[in-house]
């Protein structure tokens, strides 16, 4: 083994305590395999004598940039259209045509998909809003995807997926939602009026957020179980607070929130919480600023 592949316990504590440090994510002993096979290829890029010297790097003023290789190197970016089935059922039954009637009739929508990764949920969530407001990019209706990692970000942008992701989309959004196939082409790029709807922002929960809300509907699914209870805990809350009066969050199905009523959140299904009332909360037609 050379030494980008050997990671002692000592260093695995400097790069998960830093990695929780910028990021919330927790790195349990179990992961040392995980992230010395990950960061080792950082070590051997950056022609470095291995785990040490790794530790001083990042753990340096001189070490910001590689702080995001670190962070892009351990987090992890599962995705899929249509992912979580019943949740966006729920949102095109139950959510959206009050959220359209209200931007029909002058009014403000937001969504927030946080955590986005390569843009598929997003963008799954944009088909559903142009099934029934075609009009929807001409009203005060906007969606926000936010990650932490500026390479699927890039991606997401992008807006060009596999021929072979996009088996789970229902042909009717193929073809209404996606530029026309070329033949013999292995890529498909989603249309320009669905990305026009979608605003990108690099965002890390654990830092300041640059927009105030209120939020119609969040969909942050499968983030919080890469952090500790502590993190949560703290992160719940913020989350409830950007949540519009009778607005819906959308949580992934193994995560729970701690006291979730006493943030205002009732549960509306698995996985599913609905905003009661949150005494000084802004109003819902207070601008949020998209970055």
């Amino acid at each position: 083994m050379t030494g980008a592949d050997k990671i002692s316990r000592t260093e695995f504590a400097t790069i998960a305590s830093l990695m929780r440090e910028l990021s919330g994510v927790t790195l349990a002993d179990g992961k040392r395999a995980m992230v010395a096979a990950r960061l080792g290829r950082r070590v051997r890029a950056l022609r470095l004598g291995g785990f040490a010297e790794y530790c001083s790097l990042v753990t340096s003023p001189e070490g910001a940039a590689e702080r995001d290789e670190l962070i892009k190197a351990l987090t992890t970016n599962t995705t899929r259209f249509n992912r979580e089935q019943r949740q966006l059922d729920h949102f095109a039954s139950e959510v959206l045509p009050g959220l359209v009637a209200r931007a029909r009739s002058g009014g403000r929508v937001r969504l927030w998909s946080a955590g986005c990764s390569t843009g598929e949920e997003p963008y799954s969530l944009t088909f559903r809003v142009l099934d029934q407001c075609r009009d929807a990019a001409s009203l005060d209706f906007k969606i926000l995807a936010t990650d932490i990692d500026q390479q699927v970000l890039d991606h997401a942008r992008a807006a060009t997926y596999a021929r072979s992701a996009l088996d789970v989309i229902d042909p009717d959004h193929l073809a209404r939602y996606f530029e026309p196939e070329t033949p013999g082409a292995m890529t498909r790029k989603v249309a320009q009026q669905v990305r026009a709807m979608v605003s990108f922002g690099l965002l890390n929960l654990l830092q300041p957020w640059p927009f105030k809300g209120p939020f119609d509907m969040i969909m942050c699914r499968n983030v919080f179980i890469y952090f500790d209870r502590e993190t949560q805990d703290r992160l719940w809350p913020r989350l409830a607070r950007m949540l519009a009066e009778g607005g819906i969050l959308y949580i992934g199905h193994s995560e729970t929130i701690s006291e979730a009523e006493s943030l205002g959140l009732r549960a509306n299904g698995h996985g599913m919480f609905r905003m009661q009332n949150q005494p000084g909360l802004a109003p819902a037609a207070q601008a949020a600023t998209m970055t």
